[in-house]
């Protein structure tokens, strides 16, 4: 059944806004209906004492022209729940047409009979504004929107944007599945916001890059993990990722960040995640960082200005086969690692630490933690730099390993006035017994800090 063309405002729930005068319900046991904006604008409103429906209703867009369907349940409610869908990622999806080609979807549902919430609406103002099938913009204006079912978006719809506004709240005990095959622009603009994952892109998505940006004084939290370049439909990979901080914006992640995700089985060719934070923006993981978590990965964050980017345990720099991490520092930015930094902690993986201006890094508040440069011995390769005002810090009882041996090569690189700290008890160790494989290079006004340096050259029996 259809939402009458003749009425471009009108109550959800309103039996004579519907073609036979019967409001869509129960899902594929019942009917399914659909609102057409293809050719008008059209606001849906929830009623002033609620809604809790569980039809499957189809958001048709992407019409001639430039139209808006608005949802509006301002100073009331809208919960879709219990729904019997007809596939498990084809329930209520705002779409291109009716027959599976959507934009902005509700997937994980079920195909019977439940009570599962699938999304909620409170005191909200939600539109889609679309151009044809070359544009399509969501906007959360006001309101929470809460998802108990994984959101995914841009599958379709030629550039798709989704916009947070400061008045609203995106939460959900589901995760972002950011599929971006469209060009996908996902932006808090303020707010604070609860997310169980998110995921840039989708593991079925095409080759190419997707967005997510944290700006002004917006706090995103996402507590079930953060994956960039996550594609692994196929071998090749071919996915990026990009996330980027700025303003005062705040995001925080409480179960691992991945950067290069995917199939860990397999060869990830190009898959790229980045994370960017700029001005006064700070990012917090409460877990392990990942650069280059899966082969053929690549995994690079960027702090510039007085960014901030904390995290908690250890970072995994080129964490699987051939995979690539970086880590760049500049300006006043300060990094901090809570647990070990590793650099090139795989076979043949390569990562690179570069700290330059006054940027600085400390490597674990947490007694007898190091630094580590190549620790796999199969042809890894660590390259540590810092210029100009840099300052690293280790902890009390930590160490710099200069490679574990084996084939793996390592550079730690200090100049201008750069200076590497080791807390009490430091020392700096050459595991490799080939001639060439490490070298520690200071110049101009550099210091390098530590109580004592073990291991010389092979020709030394040391």
């Amino acid at each position: 059944m259809q939402w009458l063309s003749s009425v471009t405002e009108g109550f959800y729930n309103d039996a004579a806004n519907w073609t036979g005068g019967e409001v869509p319900a129960n899902g594929i046991d019942g009917k399914y209906g659909y609102i057409n904006f293809q050719a008008n604008d059209v606001t849906i409103k929830a009623p002033p004492e609620g809604l809790v429906e569980n039809s499957g209703t189809i958001f048709l867009g992407t019409g001639n022209g430039t139209h808006t369907l608005t949802l509006d349940t301002r100073g009331t409610y809208w919960e879709k729940k219990g729904l019997k869908s007809v596939t498990e990622w084809w329930g209520v999806p705002f779409c291109q047409n009716l027959t599976g080609t959507h934009i902005f979807n509700f997937e994980g549902l079920s195909t019977v009979s439940n009570t599962v919430r699938v999304w909620r609406f409170d005191d909200a103002l939600f539109t889609w504004e679309s151009t044809g099938i070359s544009k399509q913009k969501f906007d959360l204006w006001s309101g929470t929107l809460d998802m108990a079912r994984p959101l995914y978006l841009g599958s379709n719809g030629g550039e798709v944007y989704f916009n947070i506004h400061p008045e609203a709240t995106l939460n959900g005990s589901a995760e972002i599945q950011q599929r971006g095959n469209a060009v996908t622009h996902t932006t808090f603009l303020g707010g604070r916001h609860s997310l169980n994952g998110i995921y840039l892109k989708d593991q079925n998505a095409n080759a190419g890059p997707t967005w997510v940006h944290v700006t002004n004084d917006a706090v995103v939290v996402s507590w079930g993990g953060l994956f960039l370049g996550n594609r692994s439909a196929i071998g090749l990979g071919q996915s990026i990722g990009l996330l980027d901080l700025t303003c005062t914006a705040r995001m925080e992640v409480t179960n691992g960040v991945r950067l290069g995700a995917g199939n860990m089985s397999a060869v990830n060719l190009r898959n790229e995640g980045r994370i960017d934070v700029r001005e006064n923006a700070s990012f917090y993981s409460h877990n392990s960082v990942y650069f280059g978590n899966t082969q053929c990965s690549t995994g690079i964050v960027t702090v510039t200005d007085h960014g901030l980017f904390d995290g908690a345990s250890s970072f995994y720099m080129g964490s699987s086969s051939n995979a690539v991490g970086h880590l760049l520092a500049q300006d006043d930015a300060a990094v901090v690692c809570g647990g070990v930094l590793y650099m090139g902690d795989a076979k043949q993986a390569r990562a690179y630490v570069t700290l330059k201006d006054r940027a600085t890094l400390s490597v674990s508040p947490v007694v007898g933690n190091w630094m580590c440069l190549a620790p796999n011995t199969d042809d890894a390769y660590g390259r540590f730099e810092a210029t100009d005002d840099a300052v690293v810090t280790l902890s009390n009882q930590s160490s710099i390993e200069m490679t574990m041996g084996g084939t793996s090569r390592a550079e730690l690189i200090l100049a201008g006035n750069a200076q590497l700290r080791g807390g009490t008890g430091s020392a700096l160790t050459n595991k490799s017994a080939v001639v060439g494989n490490t070298a520690v290079s200071l110049s101009s006004n550099a210091l390098l800090a530590v109580r004592a340096v073990y291991g010389g050259s092979p020709a030394d029996g040391a």
